[in-house]
């Protein structure tokens, strides 16, 4: 996955979805959706919502994790319960279809 750090442009309309948004990730970066968690001010983004829905609009930031492969299983657990364990952050600017607007993520 590219590190740059300008991040990826999406081009996205409000009402699409975040399923949407995991989905141009896919086909952009070859990322499975089922490994992407996508968050924005602390809270996870569902899949059902749209970009409107949960309220991101100009310069909002998104926080997407890649989360590693859950083909391995080990018995050892991390006792902080930490998302980014194993994960990998990605960097989005996502850009509304009309070009007024834009969603930057990190």
């Amino acid at each position: 996955m590219p590190s740059s750090k300008l991040g990826i442009a999406l081009e996205m309309d409000v009402n699409e979805t975040i399923r949407r948004l995991k989905e141009k990730i896919q086909e952009m970066e070859g990322v499975p959706i089922n490994r992407l968690a996508v968050h924005a001010n602390g809270i996870e983004l569902h899949d059902h919502k749209s970009m409107q829905d949960c309220e991101l609009s100009d310069n909002s930031e998104i926080d997407v994790a890649v989360q590693s492969s859950p083909v391995t299983t080990t018995t050892s657990r991390s006792s902080s319960g930490n998302m980014n364990n194993g994960s990998r952050k990605l960097r989005i600017v996502v850009v509304t279809k009309c070009g007024a607007e834009k969603i930057q993520s990190r």
